[in-house]
Protein backbone atom coordinates (compact mmCIF):
# COMPACT_ATOMS: atom_id res chain seq x y z
CA UNK A 1 0.00 0.00 0.00
CA UNK A 2 1.39 3.40 -0.97
CA UNK A 3 0.38 6.66 0.66
CA UNK A 4 0.54 10.11 -0.82
CA UNK A 5 -0.46 13.17 1.07
CA UNK A 6 -1.00 16.89 1.04
CA UNK A 7 1.06 18.65 3.66
CA UNK A 8 2.39 22.04 4.59
CA UNK A 9 5.49 21.18 6.61
CA UNK A 10 9.19 20.76 5.92
CA UNK A 11 9.31 17.29 7.48
CA UNK A 12 8.48 14.37 5.16
CA UNK A 13 7.33 12.24 8.12
CA UNK A 14 4.76 13.22 10.70
CA UNK A 15 1.56 12.02 12.36
CA UNK A 16 -1.78 13.70 11.84
CA UNK A 17 -5.07 14.07 13.65
CA UNK A 18 -8.48 14.87 12.12
CA UNK A 19 -7.35 14.24 8.55
CA UNK A 20 -9.31 12.39 5.89
CA UNK A 21 -8.20 9.41 3.84
CA UNK A 22 -9.55 8.54 0.38
CA UNK A 23 -8.77 5.43 -1.65
CA UNK A 24 -7.11 5.97 -5.03
CA UNK A 25 -6.31 3.40 -7.72
CA UNK A 26 -3.49 0.86 -7.33
CA UNK A 27 -3.79 0.46 -3.54
CA UNK A 28 -2.84 4.08 -2.87
CA UNK A 29 -4.32 6.30 -0.19
CA UNK A 30 -4.67 10.08 -0.18
CA UNK A 31 -4.30 11.65 3.27
CA UNK A 32 -5.66 15.20 3.14
CA UNK A 33 -5.73 17.96 5.72
CA UNK A 34 -5.64 17.44 9.42
CA UNK A 35 -3.49 18.73 12.23
CA UNK A 36 0.22 17.89 12.30
CA UNK A 37 1.32 16.11 15.46
CA UNK A 38 4.69 14.52 16.17
CA UNK A 39 7.24 12.83 13.86
CA UNK A 40 6.40 9.43 12.42
CA UNK A 41 8.43 6.91 10.45
CA UNK A 42 6.02 6.01 7.62
CA UNK A 43 7.08 6.31 3.98
CA UNK A 44 5.12 8.95 2.06
CA UNK A 45 5.26 10.49 -1.38
CA UNK A 46 4.93 14.26 -1.39
CA UNK A 47 2.29 16.05 -3.47
CA UNK A 48 1.26 19.66 -3.90
CA UNK A 49 -0.57 21.05 -0.84
CA UNK A 50 -4.25 21.86 -0.80
CA UNK A 51 -5.11 25.50 -1.44
CA UNK A 52 -6.82 25.73 1.97
CA UNK A 53 -5.43 24.29 5.20
CA UNK A 54 -8.23 22.35 6.88
CA UNK A 55 -9.53 19.64 9.17
CA UNK A 56 -13.07 18.37 9.96
CA UNK A 57 -13.61 18.13 6.18
CA UNK A 58 -14.54 15.21 3.91
CA UNK A 59 -12.66 13.52 1.07
CA UNK A 60 -14.74 11.51 -1.42
CA UNK A 61 -13.25 9.39 -4.21
CA UNK A 62 -15.15 10.05 -7.42
CA UNK A 63 -15.85 7.51 -10.19
CA UNK A 64 -13.06 8.92 -12.37
CA UNK A 65 -10.49 8.50 -9.58
CA UNK A 66 -10.28 12.15 -8.53
CA UNK A 67 -10.98 13.06 -4.92
CA UNK A 68 -13.40 15.82 -3.88
CA UNK A 69 -12.34 17.55 -0.63
CA UNK A 70 -15.17 19.63 0.87
CA UNK A 71 -15.57 22.09 3.74
CA UNK A 72 -13.86 21.88 7.10
CA UNK A 73 -12.12 24.55 9.12
CA UNK A 74 -8.59 25.80 9.81
CA UNK A 75 -7.72 26.10 13.52
CA UNK A 76 -10.33 28.40 15.08
CA UNK A 77 -11.41 29.79 11.70
CA UNK A 78 -15.05 29.73 10.56
CA UNK A 79 -16.43 26.70 8.74
CA UNK A 80 -15.41 26.66 5.06
CA UNK A 81 -17.44 26.66 1.84
CA UNK A 82 -14.30 25.81 -0.14
CA UNK A 83 -14.07 22.61 -2.21
CA UNK A 84 -11.05 21.22 -4.04
CA UNK A 85 -10.40 18.35 -6.44
CA UNK A 86 -7.31 16.17 -6.21
CA UNK A 87 -6.10 14.63 -9.49
CA UNK A 88 -4.00 11.50 -8.80
CA UNK A 89 -2.41 11.70 -12.27
CA UNK A 90 -0.92 15.17 -11.74
CA UNK A 91 -0.82 14.86 -7.93
CA UNK A 92 -2.25 18.37 -7.67
CA UNK A 93 -5.29 20.04 -6.15
CA UNK A 94 -7.49 22.45 -8.10
CA UNK A 95 -10.39 24.64 -6.99
CA UNK A 96 -13.90 23.21 -7.25
CA UNK A 97 -17.20 25.06 -6.85
CA UNK A 98 -17.95 26.38 -3.36
CA UNK A 99 -20.80 25.10 -1.23
CA UNK A 100 -23.70 27.45 -0.48
CA UNK A 101 -23.52 26.72 3.26
CA UNK A 102 -20.19 26.50 5.13
CA UNK A 103 -19.78 23.14 6.86
CA UNK A 104 -17.43 21.23 9.12
CA UNK A 105 -17.77 17.75 10.65
CA UNK A 106 -20.32 16.87 7.93
CA UNK A 107 -20.80 13.78 5.75
CA UNK A 108 -20.27 13.39 2.01
CA UNK A 109 -21.69 10.46 0.06
CA UNK A 110 -21.02 9.53 -3.57
CA UNK A 111 -24.39 8.91 -5.25
CA UNK A 112 -25.00 6.39 -8.06
CA UNK A 113 -25.26 9.17 -10.64
CA UNK A 114 -21.79 10.51 -9.71
CA UNK A 115 -22.93 13.52 -7.70
CA UNK A 116 -21.80 13.97 -4.08
CA UNK A 117 -24.40 14.58 -1.36
CA UNK A 118 -23.00 16.77 1.44
CA UNK A 119 -25.20 16.80 4.55
CA UNK A 120 -25.25 17.62 8.23
CA UNK A 121 -22.35 18.93 10.23
CA UNK A 122 -21.94 22.37 11.71
CA UNK A 123 -21.67 25.96 10.54
CA UNK A 124 -20.55 28.76 12.84
CA UNK A 125 -24.00 28.97 14.48
CA UNK A 126 -24.21 25.30 15.42
CA UNK A 127 -25.63 22.07 13.98
CA UNK A 128 -27.09 22.17 10.46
Amino acid sequence: MNAIESRQTTSPYFARARATVATLAAATLLGAGGITREPDSGALLSISPMHETRFSHTATTLRDGRVLVVGGTANSSPAETVSELFDPESRKFSAAGPMITPRKSHSATLLRDGRVLVAGGYDDSGAI
